[in-house]
């Protein structure tokens, strides 16, 4: 389709799921239950966020663009 480059595609889909998860996070968070249970969960969240690093370091300085497409 040549919608754009496979990178730039990569990039925005990213930032697509990290913006919708934290808005699902949010709003799970504004009921008094779920923020008893985020104390104990919060390792997988920072898990989470350091993987999200490590995959957009590896995008930007390792993954050539065939490798995406």
């Amino acid at each position: 389709m040549k919608a754009g480059y496979p990178r730039h595609i990569a990039t925005t889909a990213s930032l697509f799921i990290l913006i919708n998860s934290i808005f699902g996070v949010a709003g799970q968070l504004t009921k008094n239950i779920v923020f008893d249970e985020f104390l104990n969960y919060w390792p997988l969240f920072l898990c989470v966020l350091l993987e999200g690093r490590l995959e957009i370091y590896l995008n930007i300085k390792f993954y050539l663009t065939k490798h995406l497409a």
